[in-house]
């Protein structure tokens, strides 16, 4: 059961919409979150790891885009040591992920 639990919340993804648009900021609330997470003793489960991908929004940004940043962000985090928070426009200034496009060919599901 304990393996089973693990694997269910190693596979969820949240969404945070903040309305602040100061990178500094947001990447101080999800590490805080990242932290609380850390810190905290679940039962039968023990510790979690919390790693997190974030973009910033702009009038007119196509929802599969946004989506697919953050994605990136987030597989970033995972991909090298979990338990991070990443942004994905500081990771595209730093050459550690190529940009992606903004277009609305992109095809999207929800659910």
């Amino acid at each position: 059961m304990d393996s089973f639990l693990n694997q269910i919340f190693q596979r969820y993804k949240l969404l945070f919409i903040f309305s602040t648009g100061d990178e500094d900021q947001i990447r101080q609330h999800l590490d805080g979150f990242r932290q609380h997470i850390r810190s905290h003793d679940f039962p039968r489960i023990g510790q979690l790891s919390f790693s997190a991908g974030f973009c910033s929004l702009s009038p007119g940004d196509y929802l599969p885009t946004i989506l697919d940043q953050a994605d990136k962000a987030l597989y970033y985090a995972k991909e090298h040591g979990r338990n991070q928070v990443h942004s994905y426009e500081q990771l595209c200034d730093d050459g550690k992920i190529a940009t992606t496009p903004n277009t609305a060919a992109d095809d999207v599901e929800l659910f």
